[in-house]
């Protein structure tokens, strides 16, 4: 599945009076995977657990399903989704400006977070993929030092 946002969060999905979704900010509107929107969505509250992350995420395939009648790879939308959380976390983390410090937080260890679960749901492809993975746990760990954190080993 696809969508045409790309800028998709809490401040720029609102409902109309009649209840429809409206979706504002379209600088950035353009044809992409629906793993990117949704984890812009999910990701962006630092609160979320993973659990109800993943529940979102199965609602939504069961639903896509059933209106689609077509089958989602979940495994591969969870392993996209996941890639999608840890990338992203590189890129929006270091624009947080200071008062906003546990969102850049928040996003880092999501990321990290991320990095364990597929390693954990996915060990072919984790061990396929080793030194990626320790090249962006070091760039996540990275961010953490330079703002002043200490980064557990």
């Amino acid at each position: 599945p696809i969508v045409l946002d790309q800028d998709s969060q809490p401040g720029n999905i609102q409902l109309n009076e009649e209840g429809q979704v409206i979706f504002l900010d379209h600088e950035y509107e353009k044809v992409s995977p629906i793993v990117y929107e949704m984890e812009s969505l999910l990701e962006y509250f630092p609160g979320l657990s993973k659990e109800f992350k993943l529940e979102v995420i199965g609602t939504f395939i069961d639903r896509y399903e059933v209106r689609s009648r077509r089958r989602i790879d979940r495994d591969q939308f969870l392993l996209g989704y996941a890639n999608a959380a840890i990338i992203r976390a590189l890129e929006r983390a270091p624009n947080f400006t200071d008062e906003r410090e546990h969102m850049r937080i928040a996003q880092i260890n999501n990321a990290l977070s991320w990095i364990d679960e597929i390693e954990e749901s996915f060990p072919e492809y984790y061990v396929s993929n080793r030194d990626k993975y320790a090249a962006l746990e070091d760039a996540l760990d990275g961010l953490l030092i330079e703002w002043g954190y200490s980064v557990a080993l």
